[in-house]
């Protein structure tokens, strides 16, 4: 259902519930509810708060994301965070690099197969311009290409990972094609 945010405590109180909740259940939850506030495309107030707190939520959820029990929760939003078009524009480039990294690192080193599509997925639905991706261009596309030749051997992910790659390459042409030597075959291999 639908989540009414009236009262101005109410994002802090989500915020803390991420923060310093000590079931993992309620952090779920809290990051449920926010997951809601960042859809609302109205310009709530919340997601203007959120914007402006960014760096902390940020560094809150590259936190869980390395934390197993809530993990999956922490990068679902994360995938919302790095898809709206009202938060994208907050983004400093340092915060963007530090979510890419997380995310490839996520990737390639994961042990859960639900983890793994959650990361490919949010590279396929992240809105970051050409300069968020500035150096990590290879990083992605090898963490990409790991996908589809996912150890997990999943449909899903590897269809994750070749809808992110198309991703990248309308973002950046020029900068994708350099590497077709790294995607192209798996690529090919898949069709």
């Amino acid at each position: 259902g639908s989540l009414n945010f009236e009262m101005d405590g109410d994002l802090e109180g989500l915020l803390a519930g991420i923060a310093t909740g000590n079931a993992i259940k309620k952090r779920t939850e809290c990051y449920q509810k926010l997951m809601e506030v960042v859809k609302d495309e109205s310009g709530s107030s919340n997601l203007l708060e959120m914007c402006l707190r960014l760096p902390t939520i940020v560094s809150l959820v590259l936190d869980h994301i390395k934390q197993s029990e809530i993990t999956n929760s922490a990068i679902r939003f994360l995938g919302y965070l790095i898809h709206s078009p009202q938060i994208l524009p907050s983004y400093k480039k340092e915060q963007s690099q530090q979510i890419l990294t997380q995310i490839t690192t996520t990737i390639t080193t994961t042990k859960n197969k639900n983890t793994c599509n959650l990361a490919v997925w949010c590279l396929s639905v992240q809105g970051f311009d050409q300069k968020h991706f500035q150096g990590l261009v290879q990083k992605v596309v090898d963490a990409l290409v790991l996908a589809l030749d996912s150890p997990f051997k999943s449909p899903t992910i590897q269809i994750e990972a070749l809808t992110a790659l198309g991703r990248i390459m309308v973002q950046l042409p020029s900068e994708i094609e350099r590497f077709v030597a790294s995607w192209g075959a798996p690529v090919l291999h898949l069709l």
